[in-house]
């Protein structure tokens, strides 16, 4: 009996520990799926923010952000940056892509592969200027620049060209504008 209820006290406690890195002075904005070919669930994504953002203010580097994924797939570390840099690369030229490259590549280093029901957490700190990328609750890197994270959450963001309309839609839907 006693080494059942350690289990279960050791299963409360990691989930604890991988239960979001979303910072609880955040309110949920909105959520949505993504599909691959329109019936393959990716994942769902989920857009925090503080109270304060607007969607005006949305990618500015004082507000702060968070970008929830949650995967329903198994996904290489090269179909991220695959997927990143196409999207980047039709949201932007390639000056503005060079101007921070040197964080893109930060990110792209610390990528790893997922497992259906792994959950990327991608927080930018309008404070510190960090964006910080977590799995699974675990810290992976923190990449310092106002600029890359507003290009970087823009690949959802992005209200000209983001990875998908419907998504952003239901992303933004919690904003009063």
């Amino acid at each position: 009996m006693k080494t059942l209820l350690s289990f279960f006290i050791l299963l409360f406690s990691s989930t604890l520990a991988m239960a979001s890195v979303v910072p609880e002075t955040m309110i949920l904005r909105g959520s949505g799926e993504v599909r691959y070919l329109g019936f393959i669930k990716v994942y769902d994504a989920l857009l925090y923010t503080d109270e304060n953002v607007t969607r005006t203010t949305l990618l500015d580097g004082s507000s702060s952000r968070c970008l929830e994924l949650v995967y329903d797939v198994d996904l290489t570390v090269e179909n991220f940056i695959e997927a990143a840099e196409t999207v980047l690369s039709d949201q932007h030229d390639q000056a503005t892509l060079d101007a921070i490259q040197t964080e893109i590549d930060l990110l792209h280093a610390n990528y790893q592969e997922v497992r259906d029901g792994d959950n990327y957490t991608l927080c930018y700190d309008g404070r510190s200027q960090q964006t910080q990328l977590t799995l699974n609750g675990e810290l992976l890197v923190s990449v310092p620049s106002a600029a890359f994270a507003e290009i970087y959450f823009g690949i959802w963001l992005n209200e000209t060209e983001p990875l998908s309309e419907s998504l952003l839609r239901k992303l933004l839907a919690g904003f009063q504008e």
